[in-house]
């Protein structure tokens, strides 16, 4: 969608919408790429959604003056997209097609939508001109128009063509297993003509992950930034907020935000669809209680959460505060009391939680801004030795990291401890491309050696388990949009097995943010975010080890037909016994064993499979030995043979 929204005067839109779809039969529907499109008229600054669940959803006071006809489920790898537009009358407005990587939502201006953008048509009205537009965004983020002879890359071309305002149109959009094509039509005029490269392949089989709805608000209101506990008996504990959303669809200028809680009585795997009052003070914003909570040795359950007297952009103004709490619960959440946590900050907050420590301490992740007005952001935690009654001792992180010799631009920010006992941090930052910074401390977090990590993104929450290889394994999820994620954007896995000084492959797991993770009594380990801010969502999984498995149809820089299998290079303690076993099948729930088989590998983290044929679809997994002891196995991945 494109135009001057909140000048159009009508809108009217007649379409007919076909999708006559396919998938080769040697590749099962549930491994796609999940792929959505819509064609419509908008108006307004109102928010546009489109999700499996609520199919196209418009909120928006003008709605009266849109038509949209829309796909509200994935489609398949390959399809074939017909659109016959009896008429287009479209007064200084923009109507287009889009094809989409995942759900997406316009909330009043383009960049969400770009960021899931794989190409659009739009027809654009301005001033008594008319234009056709074709465009596409590549993994960057950059786009490219379509002139009718050649791209051009970050200018907006018209195709060439002005559209007659009650002209007849088709419009075909074809998606091969690596190619999208367009065609626009007008009669038999040709308008434009043009293949587009695929720029995001699924890097996994979403069969490793199980999801589960946590809470799916009612229609206008929301549920977002979920915090668990894991309870003595198996139990999950999950508070999270719910309130209102606006005319326009927005969760952020209603106050009447509120703090509640939930609870899974079967590790996770359902929640009863009901919610449970924590706090609700509707003169101020209750901005977050994400970060995991801590249950204590004598029952209470905490979960840290912060208020917020701001204005719903957060703009940094003299009178705006936050203030930490902490929500505390002896009954199993009959009743509450609310404690407020003093910190250096003028305005307080916190997003990772309460991290315990080997020694029996806890950690209160906060960060905030030092002077009232300042939206320069620093973060540190609190200690508790009393189990969580009182917390004191703060430790700042990154004092002297900041290019000016201040303390570092961090706020969101999560702990772990490592076995031999240093903390490793990652953080959010104010810093430009959204880098996500590392920190770590050998002396108990008085001092840190602090600075970016290869990764980008927001709200980085982490976990170490003794998973994978002998130094086990630190799993961090996150939020990115932003450079080679920034055509899939979402929830990200990453992991590590060298203290987050390397991190593997990021794997895309949904759309979302504000992740949580916790391991579950079973030893897998649940991640809560929020999907769309009115589905709370779960997603449970086990550590991949090696993990980053990811699977290409080719072999790069040669003609010889194959698929490339590669994986994340592994440099821990046991790098030089560690081997890896390759095993292929023709369908994703394949057990790897002697039968499937295809190689044993030493000293690489890839292998080139060449015993297959161009065009066929195939699975695999890698197993890591050390001589016979498996010490984990891979995620699954999936290609088709190049050539």
């Amino acid at each position: 969608m494109t135009g001057t929204h909140d000048a159009c005067r009508n809108a009217r839109t007649l379409v007919a919408l076909l999708i006559a779809a396919w998938v080769s039969s040697s590749v099962a529907d549930d491994i796609h790429p999940d792929f959505r499109t819509f064609f419509g008229v908008a108006r307004g600054s109102g928010e546009v959604r489109l999700s499996p669940s609520r199919g196209f959803h418009f909120s928006s006071r003008h709605s009266r003056d849109l038509a949209f006809a829309q796909t509200s489920a994935a489609l398949p790898m390959a399809y074939r997209v017909t659109l016959d537009i009896e008429s287009i009358d479209i007064r200084r407005a923009g109507c287009s097609l889009g094809i989409f990587d995942g759900a997406a939502r316009f909330g009043g201006d383009n960049s969400s939508m770009n960021a899931l953008m794989k190409c659009s048509v739009c027809f654009h009205e301005w001033r008594d001109k008319r234009f056709i537009y074709l465009w596409y965004f590549d993994p960057a983020g950059e786009y490219h128009c379509w002139t009718g002879s050649r791209w051009t890359d970050n200018t907006w071309q018209s195709t060439g063509k002005p559209w007659e305002a009650k002209g007849a149109y088709g419009l075909v959009i074809e998606k091969t297993l690596t190619e999208f094509s367009l065609e626009v039509r007008q009669g038999e005029l040709s308008i434009s003509a043009a293949n587009i490269e695929e720029t995001v392949m699924a890097p996994h089989v979403d069969a490793d992950m199980e999801h589960v709805i946590i809470r799916e608000a009612p229609e206008g209101r929301y549920a977002m930034y979920g915090g668990l506990t894991l309870m003595p008996d198996g139990e999950v504990f999950c508070t999270y907020k719910v309130g209102s959303v606006d005319a326009e669809g927005s969760p952020w200028t209603v106050r009447d935000e509120t703090i509640v809680w939930t609870r899974s009585t079967d590790k996770g795997r359902t929640w009863p669809g009901t919610e449970n009052l924590i706090y609700k003070d509707g003169t101020t914003r209750q901005e977050a209680c994400c970060g995991k909570g801590h249950r204590s040795k004598s029952g209470k359950i905490m979960q840290p959460f912060y208020i917020l007297n701001a204005d719903f952009e957060e703009r940094a103004k003299g009178d705006n505060w936050g203030k930490l709490n902490l929500a505390v619960t002896a009954d199993d959440g009959k009743t509450w009391e609310i404690r407020e946590v003093k910190t250096p900050f003028a305005s307080a907050a916190s997003f990772g939680g309460i991290v315990p420590l080997r020694d029996g301490r806890q950690l209160l992740n906060t960060y905030g801004a030092v002077e009232v007005g300042s939206f320069r952001h620093e973060a540190g935690f609190l200690v508790s030795d009393d189990d969580g009654e009182t917390w004191s001792d703060y430790h700042l992180i990154g004092e002297d990291a900041d290019p000016d010799d201040g303390p570092a631009r961090l706020n969101e920010t999560d702990i772990v401890q490592l076995p031999d006992g240093k903390l490793l941090t990652m953080s959010r930052t104010q810093y430009d491309a959204f880098p996500l910074y590392r920190g770590v401390s050998t002396d108990e977090g008085r001092t840190w050696t602090v600075g970016p990590s290869q990764l980008t993104g927001l709200c980085p929450c982490m976990l170490y388990t003794s998973d994978g290889p002998p130094e086990g394994t630190v799993v961090i999820a996150y939020h990115d949009r932003w450079g080679k994620h920034a055509g899939k954007g979402g929830i990200y896995l990453a992991f590590s097995q060298n203290g987050g000084a390397t991190w593997g492959e990021p794997m895309w797991v949904s759309g979302g943010a504000y992740p949580c993770m916790i391991q579950t009594a079973d030893g897998s380990i649940l991640c809560s975010y929020y999907q769309t801010n009115q589905i709370l969502r779960g997603t449970y999984f086990t550590v991949p080890f090696p993990s980053g498995l990811r699977a290409s149809g080719g072999i790069p820089d040669t003609d010889t037909p194959g698929i490339r299998v590669q994986w994340d290079e592994y440099h821990g303690e046991a790098a030089g016994e560690v081997s890896y076993r390759v095993y292929r099948g023709t369908t994703q729930d394949f057990q790897p064993g002697p039968q499937n088989l295809i190689t044993t590998v030493t000293n690489t983290a890839r292998h080139d499979d060449t015993d297959v044929a161009t065009g066929d679809a195939f699975y695999y997994r890698v197993g890591a030995y050390i001589g016979e002891k498996r010490l984990g196995t891979s995620w699954i991945a999936v290609a088709r043979a190049g050539g």
